[in-house]
């Protein structure tokens, strides 16, 4: 598992390397817990230590987002490649509805939106073992509220190239608002899993 939950010291994300623009800011308590705060304006988004995070038959992303508005679309997390098929994205359109992007063509659509302004935890998993249409799946807040897939495929694309925070690299698409408590598996998480992670530092 990689986590790269409230690592910073405050007023720094020093536990982040910038891609382009500035680090974000580093927030010592908002709704009771340790926050990244991104401004989509300023183009603030940076890459963690490890780029190849993924497997490639299962694989999970989870954090608290607490988006301020949303754009065209907003990205809180994408790992990709300069080849199209070999992308992953996260992405949150002017709906407010997640959805991930895999291999850089085939989406998985949350059926239910986030609140501006509102924290919210985000799980995605992938499980390339069951049928297509049940390979990705979204969970709000401990629950899944249900997912919609594409031809989900049952590997996902190694990625050799980047992973930003908070914006699509090289720097378009900004996400504004604040995260925290994002943590990347190399396995399908269980409901359990997700439970979890959504209790431990519920805000």
């Amino acid at each position: 598992m990689t986590s790269w939950a409230d690592q910073a010291p405050v007023s720094s994300a020093d536990n982040m390397t910038a891609v382009s623009g500035v680090e974000p800011t580093f927030v010592s308590l908002d709704g009771g817990f340790p926050a990244i705060d991104f401004s989509g304006s300023s183009q603030r988004f940076t890459t963690p230590g490890s780029a190849d995070i993924r497997a490639t038959a299962a694989w999970s992303v989870a954090m608290w987002l607490k988006p301020t508005n949303f754009g065209v679309y907003t990205i809180p997390f994408t790992d990709e490649d300069v080849s199209i098929p070999r992308r992953f994205t996260l992405r949150i359109p002017t709906t407010g509805v997640p959805t991930a992007e895999v291999n850089g063509s085939v989406n998985s659509d949350c059926a239910v939106a986030l609140t501006a302004g509102v924290w919210t935890h985000l799980a995605w998993v992938f499980d390339g073992s069951l049928a297509a249409a049940a390979r990705g799946k979204f969970y709000i807040n401990g629950s899944a509220p249900g997912t919609t897939n594409g031809a989900m495929p049952a590997a996902l694309n190694v990625p050799t190239s980047v992973v930003t925070l908070g914006a699509y690299y090289p720097g378009s698409f900004g996400f504004v608002g604040r995260m925290g408590e994002i943590v990347i598996t190399k396995h399908a998480m269980t409901a359990n899993d997700v439970n979890f992670l959504y209790n431990r530092q519920r805000r």
